[in-house]
């Protein structure tokens, strides 16, 4: 993995970790960077073969299965937001959980000005 940790945290924690697997298909997560999920606060990935709508929603579902058994983990509750931006249409989406069918918050149009997410460094 291609990754960095970024420090300055309050006492001296990390607190973003931005890494890639030069590979279109797997994107590294929260246990790559050797945090548990309860540490974690937001993931933020891109699905970057989606060419339609209905890919798209696959796409999704797949997080949604990895999010239900995080959540099932946790007791019932999700330990961290989701994120997913979607390349070739530009949009951004949200998954709060298992049973979300995605909330879209809105296009990027290829404008990164508009790639954020509100808060980050806290749940």
């Amino acid at each position: 993995m291609n990754g960095l940790r970024l420090g300055g945290g309050k006492n001296g924690k990390e607190l973003f970790g931005v890494g890639t697997f030069q590979n279109e298909e797997v994107a590294p997560g929260f246990s790559h960077f050797g945090l548990t999920a309860n540490q974690t606060i937001a993931e933020i990935h891109s699905h970057v073969k989606t060419t339609t709508i209905a890919d798209e929603k696959d796409g999704l579902y797949g997080d949604r299965r990895r999010i239900q058994g995080l959540t099932n983990r946790n007791g019932g509750i999700q330990p961290f937001n989701n994120y997913i931006y979607m390349k070739n249409s530009g949009r951004l989406w949200a998954l709060s959980s298992f049973y979300s069918e995605g909330e879209y918050i809105r296009n990027i149009k290829g404008n990164y000005k508009r790639l954020f997410f509100g808060q980050l460094n806290s749940k």
